[in-house]
């Protein structure tokens, strides 16, 4: 098609579109009477919409009512079922082992006090970056790095929005 409208310009289309837009202004309407898009995301308010909508639009996935081909509608026959991955219980073992060993190895001093200096950074604004690769240098584990900045930042939860 040559043309920027292949409908031509068809009511239906034109229809839909100032729906859509004014839907849109609505919306846009309320979350300005929250105070802005900060305070609906500090509030919870598009999250929780978008649950909403998620949770309206799987409801009518599972009824019925909303056809999905492949998934609730036009489904091909199942194979065999596929087996579940199955881990190694070697490979934890091994790890704690390693673990272990580089803790024995390092220097413990050195270690805690480059830990200390991600803490103490973490409290004010200075780059971390630098700090973790001296601890890590130091033989610091990723849990240990990140457990001192968790002390002072602690963790983030998402707003579920219920």
């Amino acid at each position: 098609a040559d043309v920027v409208d292949p409908l031509g310009g068809s009511w239906y289309v034109e229809d839909l579109t100032h729906r859509l837009k004014a839907a849109a202004k609505e919306e846009i309407g309320r979350i300005e009477e929250m105070g802005g898009a900060m305070k609906g995301i500090e509030s919870g308010y598009q999250q929780r919409c978008i649950h909403e909508t998620a949770y309206q639009h799987q409801n009518m996935v599972e009824s019925g009512e909303r056809k999905i081909i492949g998934v609730n509608h036009a489904q091909m026959a199942e194979d065999e079922p596929k087996a579940g991955q199955t881990l190694d219980p070697t490979v934890g073992i091994e790890q704690s082992e390693l673990l272990l060993k580089l803790r024995q190895s390092r220097d413990e001093v050195k270690c805690c006090d480059s830990i200390e200096k991600i803490t103490q950074a973490a409290k004010g604004d200075e780059n971390l970056f630098p700090l973790v690769i001296d601890a890590v240098k130091a033989g610091a584990s990723l849990g240990e790095v990140i457990n001192a900045m968790k002390s002072v930042f602690g963790t983030y939860m998402a707003p579920s929005g219920f």
